[in-house]
């Protein structure tokens, strides 16, 4: 029998509007029975329509088929015509997304990359299992408790589930170091290791303090207000808060931290949604850091919290924005467990910032994911590398509260003071050196090779003004280069030559002091929004 052409053309809708509908009164039921947690439950009772279909196809269908690729296949259509932020999380994945904001996890203490196939220490963590055990960098993890850590097909969720695990629980390595033919076990019990959203908090200059962080996580408030109050024991009496590459987080963390920040009791934020009442926020008195000078670095890959963050600041003329326009993401969401142990993070708001202002870039109701992410899009006139200019292009009628200053509600943060973006980091060549983990593994081995040289620091303060590379270990780099099958271009600027340089420092350090070590050297190094942040600071007052 031929199957029926209407049939053919309404089943996913059928499929959609079912599951809305079963989701529609878990929602509903979870409301009613005001239960404690976020939970629902997408069927109650006798089995509903999308059940029936699945059994119908698994009992029927002329092929086997996966019952949860079907049903997650309709669950993603549904979203899929709300927002790009409104998203399933599958059961095997709600783990690992949540663990991504937590304060710590169980695992063994290594930052590592992969190398020709092959596990790769890069920096052993101080005073974790890894550290104890004797680890170095440059050792190769061959196995973990007998399971191989090498080849083609091994994938970074597999690598994560052989290292990390329960506090407590043993895990058993097989090491091939450096210069050693012989390979050797260690056997380590994994540890709490601490999931810093911090990746530096430094004093740049006797005054000035340097804060980068990657994400606003479980904890990062505390460690944030942390690394104020020892700065400024330090002398700092103006801060740098570097926000670069920040995809957000915990709406709370931002929040906190903008309350330290702005003195006295004023909005911060409100948020708003057709079943999500008004809601505002307001800061309190006596913030740690309300009157010192403040920079907050941003670029188009600073989402979310980020923005709540700069954008709070800036609304208050608390601070100066310096780098690029960031993404623009004014949405909130909210996270939902359902019965089958997964989750859905629903878009349930829209954030307002103190000017009165949403930066939330738009989207159409079927959105196309690529094209919404890609921020270099936004600048068909290729200002992102142009002069020192901002060119605005809405006219919306917002303005900061205090100097009344002209602010501005299209996708996203525009900088009070731009920086292009660095032709060299985009540069062909360069990009892929970074892209294939070229720069890591050869700052790995001249740390392997060059001991003598690199004792002689103590501190990441002593190496930034010490070390210096040597005429030929740029052309030794290159010519690493071509024997990777990566051919460098037939002449390198003076400005790419040295980009080249920066970074291939800012690694050496990464290996010997961790992600501090990296972020500080780049940052007094040649970093422009740093260098900008300091100029504006000099020339400016509060």
């Amino acid at each position: 029998m031929k199957p029926s052409k209407k049939l053919q053309v309404f089943l996913p809708l059928i499929l959609s509007l079912v599951l809305a509908l079963g989701m529609f009164l878990g929602f509903k039921l979870r409301d009613s029975y005001k239960l404690p947690h976020r939970g629902v439950q997408l069927f109650v009772g006798h089995p509903g329509t999308i059940d029936q279909i699945l059994m119908l196809i698994r009992n029927k269908y002329v092929d086997s088929v996966n019952d949860s690729l079907l049903r997650n296949a309709a669950i993603d259509a549904i979203l899929h015509h709300l927002d790009p932020h409104s998203v399933y999380i599958p059961p095997q994945d709600v783990a690992e997304v949540n663990e991504e904001l937590d304060a710590e996890f169980g695992g063994i203490g290594v930052e590592y990359m992969l190398w020709h196939d092959s596990l790769t220490v890069l920096h052993v963590i101080p005073g974790t299992p890894a550290a104890k055990a004797g680890l170095q960098p440059g050792d190769v993890l061959l196995s973990a408790n007998d399971a191989p850590l090498s080849g083609h097909s091994l994938t970074a969720d597999q690598i994560r589930n052989l290292l990390r695990g329960p506090v407590g629980t043993s895990l058993t390595l097989q090491v091939k170091r450096f210069r050693q033919v012989q390979p050797f076990q260690l056997t380590l019990k994994r540890g709490e290791i601490p999931n810093s959203s911090i990746d530096a908090a430094v004093m740049l200059n006797p005054e000035t303090g340097y804060i980068r962080l990657n994400v606003f996580g479980s904890d990062t408030y505390q460690k944030w207000k942390k690394a104020v109050t020892q700065l400024k024991q330090q002398g700092m009496r103006q801060l740098i808060l570097d926000l670069r590459d920040n995809p957000g987080g915990y709406m709370d963390a931002a929040l906190r931290i903008a309350d330290e920040c702005i003195p006295g009791r004023k909005l911060l934020l409100y948020t708003q949604g057709v079943h999500y009442p008004r809601e505002d926020y307001y800061s309190s008195d006596n913030g740690i850091f309300e009157n010192g000078k403040l920079a907050v670095l941003v670029n188009e890959n600073s989402a979310s919290a980020s923005e709540i963050l700069a954008g709070i600041l800036q609304d208050w003329d608390r601070a100066a924005i310096i780098g690029r326009q960031t993404f623009g993401k004014g949405l909130v969401q909210e996270q939902y467990t359902l019965s089958n142990g997964g989750a859905i993070r629903l878009t349930v708001a829209r954030y307002y910032l103190p000017s009165g202002r949403c930066i939330q870039k738009p989207y159409a109701q079927d959105p196309d994911f690529f094209a919404y992410h890609n921020t270099l899009s936004r600048y068909p006139d290729t200002d992102e590398f142009g002069p020192d200019s901002i060119h605005f292009r809405d006219t919306s009628p917002y303005y900061t509260r205090i100097r009344k200053r002209k602010v501005y509600a299209e996708s996203g943060i525009t900088p009070d003071i731009l920086v292009p973006l660095d032709s060299a980091a985009v540069h062909p060549f360069i990009a892929h050196t970074r892209a294939l983990g070229l720069m890591q593994y050869f700052a790995l081995q001249y740390y392997l090779t060059h001991p003598s040289i690199l004792q002689k620091f103590s501190t990441w303060k002593d190496f930034a003004s010490g070390f210096s590379w040597q005429p030929g270990d740029l052309p030794g780099f290159l010519s690493f280069c071509r024997q990777q099958g990566l051919y460098p271009p037939t002449r390198l600027t003076s400005d790419e030559q040295a980009y080249l340089l920066t970074r291939l420092k800012a690694e050496l350090a990464r290996i010997i002091w961790g992600s501090e070590g990296y972020y500080a050297v780049h940052a007094s190094a040649s970093d422009h929004a740093v260098e900008k942040a300091l100029a504006w600071m000099q020339q400016n007052g509060k």
